[in-house]
C-alpha cells in the first residue's frame, strides 16, 4: 500500500504510464490512505474535466485540485482552453458566485479533507 501518492508521484503516474496493468496478478495496488488530493483516481479528474469545460458551468474548487492530472491536462489547463474554473477557499465562495451568475449552473468540486468538513456541515 502506498501511503501518501503525492500529487505528481507514484499514484498517477502509476495510471499514467500502465504501471498497474504490466503487474503481476499477484501484485494488488492499494492506493492511500493519503490525502484525498493524492489518491484522487484519474477517473475523477476526467470527470471534472469534463464539466468545467461546459459553457454553462462555472467550476469552482479549492487551489489543490487544480493541478490534480488527468489522462492528459489538468484544471489549470481547462481553465487556459476557455472553461469558467475558479479557485475558491471556501464554500461560501460558491454561493455567492452563484447569486452572480444566475444564468450559469455552479459546480462545486470539494474533497472530504478533515480540516474542511466543518465548512461542508454548516452549508448543509
Amino acid at each position: 500500500m502506498e501511503y501518501y501518492g503525492g500529487l505528481l508521484g507514484q499514484t498517477h503516474n502509476f495510471l499514467k504510464f500502465g504501471i498497474e496493468s504490466i503487474l503481476k496478478d499477484e501484485i494488488n495496488l492499494l492506493h492511500g490512505p493519503g490525502c484525498s488530493v493524492c489518491v484522487t483516481n484519474v477517473e475523477f479528474i476526467e470527470k471534472a474535466l469534463y464539466l468545467a469545460k461546459q459553457k454553462n458551468i462555472i467550476f469552482c474548487t479549492y487551489g489543490d485540485m487544480l493541478r490534480v492530472p488527468g489522462i492528459e491536462k489538468d484544471l489549470f489547463q481547462a481553465k487556459a482552453e476557455g472553461g469558467d474554473v475558479r479557485a475558491v477557499l471556501s464554500p461560501t465562495d460558491c454561493i455567492k458566485i452563484a447569486k452572480e451568475n444566475t444564468q450559469k449552473e455552479v459546480v462545486f468540486l470539494e474533497l472530504d479533507l478533515k480540516q474542511r468538513r466543518r465548512e461542508m456541515d454548516f452549508l448543509f
